[in-house]
């Protein structure tokens, strides 16, 4: 059972080392960042007294408790001459020591630090630096902005007024050009026709 786990954890590290290049160029980074204080304490372990319970709990019976042996034979004597010849024996020995750890996690600080991705220039301070770049070297204004609108908008119907007048001389005028040989509506001759009374 345990083989087997030794041997799951390696094809997963070996998926992700295999992967690893992919995800990184597939995957944006991350916008939020929660950030811990880490604090990192060692010390041996187990201590001289938890070696052989820890020997009892975890290793004895299982598939690589040859490689500990001696530990069992410390346990047997133990059992037989009592814990003054065990502990002696046990100082000369640190196999599990060297091959075994345990990892403690614990938040003991209440602080976080939750970083995220922000925009330092938004839609809303362009607008606002535009306008006060603008005011500062041109003098322009809102007001002043949307007179200068206004004041495009009246030029560009004035225009159009201009040209609409034009074209309705230009065409009542060749009308009239048809009708009575004049030369047109604005130039037309007057005819008087003599009235008698009676």
């Amino acid at each position: 059972m345990d083989h087997m786990f030794i041997e799951h954890d390696r094809c997963l590290k070996a998926v992700y080392e295999e992967y690893q290049k992919q995800a990184q160029g597939l995957c944006a980074p991350s916008c939020n960042d929660i950030h811990y204080e880490t604090q990192f304490l060692t010390a041996p372990w187990p201590v001289l007294e938890q070696t052989l319970p820890f020997y009892a709990l975890n290793i004895k019976n299982k598939s690589y408790a040859d490689m500990f042996g001696i530990y069992g034979e410390i346990l047997t004597e133990q059992e037989v001459n009592g814990s003054t010849v065990a502990r002696k024996m046990l100082l000369k020995q640190d196999i599990i020591q060297r091959n075994f750890a345990r990892i403690q996690i614990k938040l003991d600080f209440s602080k976080i630090y939750i970083y995220k991705d922000v925009p330092t220039f938004t839609f809303t301070s362009f607008v606002s630096s535009l306008g006060g770049l603008l005011n500062l070297y041109s003098g322009i204004s809102c007001v002043v902005f949307i007179e200068i609108i206004d004041l495009f908008y009246n030029i560009l119907a004035k225009y159009l007024s201009v040209e609409t007048k034009q074209k309705c001389k230009e065409s009542y005028g060749e009308g009239n050009k048809r009708k009575s040989g004049g030369e047109g509506i604005f130039k037309s001759q007057t005819q008087f026709v003599p009235y008698t009374l009676k």
